[in-house]
């Protein structure tokens, strides 16, 4: 289907939550992303700009905005246009990187004007000859983990081909529009299952928080982030002793979260949030905002052998990613539970995700780009929120080294310092150390 530029759209449930928050909290940026690509070697600036623009007309999702006077809101593909790319030189300061924390900064702070498109933009900083820094920040009505790999793979393919002297491959990918108008919107049988399986799974569980249960209008949402890393030994051993158990890494790491909680709060029966795509068949490629969040009960209560525990929550986080397209709103409103704020979700107030999309190797010539994604926002939309990368080797070009994993940890300063969130961090990597060597032991032993 080709975008209608006069053609207006709802929002999905899931952008409609972004938008309510954008609404109520103006100066938070916590739906803002911001990446940092390092780029070493040479770099044709006008080749870069000309490669963005090309993305831009590809992927329409990148052009949504907001119909002005439209309540509830609703959204609409804008024409393509000129990227909002800037370049600031930095190489003969005395102190680059400091003025690039600065540039950071201001690029993440300044708000994305809504009603505008592309809600995408990007900073270059020169730092020397052939060091430059990419600065990319999404607004994330139009992003999410997948699409956020996307949009640079085809990025860095259309600066390839204009660098070979080749026009750039067109961007074949679905439009966002056609996701927009999917059934899988409307599909109340699928929902009606979703809903009985998540009620008789959550059925008896304390909805409480186990660090406390302020609103967060109460209590603010000014938050830090940690990042910490699995060293690559640890996390062999942890992929090979998940499969040979019939588990998966994320599933062992989920579990000893639950653990840590526990021991940090008391608490062993309790809800954690996890974020899932739920991009319909077909939508590979598209970029845009295809994320669901899914509640997932710990229940920790007796003593059983850490395999049992892990094979409940496997077989709970498959059963549940059947149900990946019913929304968390609704899902929220039908099983009776109802949020003072209008934005805390009552069932969860922990997270606990995987950011597992693939990057694509491509072939730059001399050029090497390696990233950074996920760049401190200074806010936190849970007390806790942590997400797991599968491979801490994050570049496009160079894959010089044995996988680890990296860990980051978002929370907010009502619940934790940064000294209590190392603590935290480190107390789950013991729990990890412990149970490879000790896999058949209880749980709460290790």
């Amino acid at each position: 289907m080709t975008a209608s530029f006069t053609t207006d759209h709802a929002l999905t449930q899931s952008q409609q939550i972004v938008w309510l928050h954008e609404d109520l909290f103006p100066d938070s940026r916590a739906y803002t992303f911001t990446a940092a690509l390092d780029l070493w070697g040479p770099l044709d600036h006008d080749a870069l700009r000309s490669a963005m623009r090309h993305v831009i007309a590809g992927h329409d999702g990148l052009r949504l905005r907001l119909v002005p006077g439209t309540y509830p809101p609703r959204q609409r593909v804008g024409e393509p246009g000129p990227p909002d790319f800037e370049v600031v030189d930095l190489s003969t300061e005395p102190e680059p990187e400091a003025g690039l924390e600065n540039l950071r900064d201001t690029l993440h702070n300044r708000p994305f004007e809504l009603a505008r498109g592309p809600l995408i933009r990007w900073l270059l900083v020169v730092l020397g000859p052939e060091r430059h820094r990419l600065l990319q920040t999404e607004h994330h009505l139009v992003h999410d983990g997948m699409s956020f790999v996307i949009t640079v793979r085809d990025l860095f393919s259309a600066y390839a081909d204009i660098m070979g002297g080749s026009t750039p491959r067109p961007i074949s990918s679905r439009s966002y529009v056609d996701y927009l108008e999917h059934p899988s919107h409307t599909d109340e049988d699928s929902y009606a299952k979703a809903l009985g399986y998540f009620r008789s799974v959550l059925d008896g569980a304390d909805f409480t928080s186990p660090f406390g249960s302020q609103s967060s209008v109460m209590r603010g949402i000014a938050g830090g982030q940690l990042r910490t890393s699995v060293p690559a030994d640890l996390a062999s051993g942890l992929r090979q002793r998940a499969k040979r158990d019939g588990h998966t890494p994320f599933t062992v790491l989920m579990a000893l979260f639950g653990e840590t909680v526990k021991r940090w709060t008391g608490r062993s029966d309790f809800t954690v949030g996890t974020a899932v795509g739920n991009r319909p068949e077909g939508f590979t490629d598209c970029v845009g905002m295809f994320v669901n969040t899914l509640p997932l009960r710990l229940d920790l209560r007796h003593s059983k052998p850490t395999g049992n525990v892990l094979d409940l929550l496997t077989e709970q986080l498959m059963d549940s990613l059947l149900h990946h397209q019913a929304p968390i709103q609704r899902l929220t409103r039908d099983l009776g539970r109802r949020s003072s704020s209008g934005l805390d979700n009552p069932l969860f107030s922990l997270m606990f995700s995987a950011h597992d999309a693939k990057l694509t190797e491509l072939d730059l010539g001399e050029l090497r780009v390696d990233l950074i994604e996920g760049v401190p926002n200074g806010t936190s939309r849970f007390a806790l929120d942590a997400v797991v990368m599968p491979d801490h080797r994050r570049s496009l070009t160079h894959r010089d080294s044995k996988p680890g994993m990296l860990i980051m940890w978002d929370y907010q300063l009502a619940f934790f310092d940064c000294d209590d969130i190392e603590r935290f961090a480190q107390d789950h990597v013991a729990l990890l150390r412990s149970y490879l060597r000790h896999p058949n032991a209880p749980l709460a032993q290790l």
